[in-house]
């Protein structure tokens, strides 16, 4: 008994665009050998099509899709083909900066994030000043008082993504501070004036253990010795940028006459 073998048609999909970041729209056409009597698409998004060239499709989500493509001859034989489209997360570039006074070097922090399995493999810094970096966590002084637009343009090995920020450039402040005592008896309570300049918060350090946050604190000095005691009071002063100076004086106190007194009891 003689066989006859039929000839198979040869399913050949064509695409225009087969990778993409976040979103991919993809157009899909028929290009295969033979005699074809029906044409079978499954998108591999939920979407199917009987059209020899179907509409254009949506892909959007991380991940691959096969795309399928099964044709039939007049002789009901039949063939498949597979493409494979893939959509990619972008990176969320974003930065924190620190310490951003004039003269001060100032941190500038990668914080980005991207997908499980894509790293960052690229970061380029623009200073707005003519300054640029491609460390991930940069440093950059800047030397004139100004407003910057710091921009971080990150990439992954398939997607990009940019951050901005505004930043104001201003001198650093300059700590300073009066008293209205600097020696005298324990208990000594001394009033302080605080006289910084572009300060924006304030840490008082007494030297005897005691710290302050108010802007013109008042402290109390003990002495509970037989000699005077030297205190180191530091201010430091912080604008909201994190730069900071710091200055010192001392305040003296000396024991309390009274109870250093020696009493004698007359039996």
């Amino acid at each position: 008994m003689p066989i006859t073998v039929l000839p198979s048609p040869k399913a050949i999909i064509s695409v225009d665009n087969i990778d993409e970041c976040d979103e991919l729209i993809a157009t899909f056409t028929d290009n295969s050998n033979g005699t074809i009597s029906s044409w079978s698409w499954d998108f591999g998004n939920g979407n199917t099509s009987s059209d020899q060239n179907p509409p254009s499709q949506t892909y959007t989500g991380h991940g691959n899709y096969n795309v399928v493509l099964t044709v039939e001859a007049a002789n009901e034989c039949k063939n498949s083909a597979t493409q494979i489209v893939k959509v990619y997360d972008s990176p969320v570039a974003d930065f924190i900066v620190e310490d951003v006074c004039i003269g001060s070097l100032g941190s500038f922090l990668d914080v980005s994030t991207s997908h499980a399995g894509d790293p960052i493999t690229s970061w380029h810094w623009n200073f707005g000043d003519g300054y640029t970096s491609t460390s991930q966590n940069a440093t950059h002084a800047y030397s004139t008082s100004n407003s910057y637009e710091v921009i971080l343009a990150i990439a992954t090995a398939n997607c990009v993504d940019t951050a901005r920020m505004n930043i104001t450039v201003e001198q650093a402040p300059t700590a300073g501070f009066t008293s209205d005592l600097t020696s005298g008896c324990a208990p000594l309570e001394v009033n302080f004036t605080n006289s910084s300049l572009g300060g924006d918060s304030y840490i008082w350090i007494f030297g005897d253990g005691g710290i302050s946050a108010d802007e013109n604190p008042t402290h109390t000095f003990n002495n509970f010795g037989g000699a005077d005691s030297v205190y180191t009071v530091k201010l430091v002063a912080r604008n909201a940028f994190g730069c900071s100076d710091t200055t010192e004086s001392t305040i003296t106190v000396r024991p309390n006459a009274i109870s250093q007194q020696t009493f004698r009891i007359i039996p």
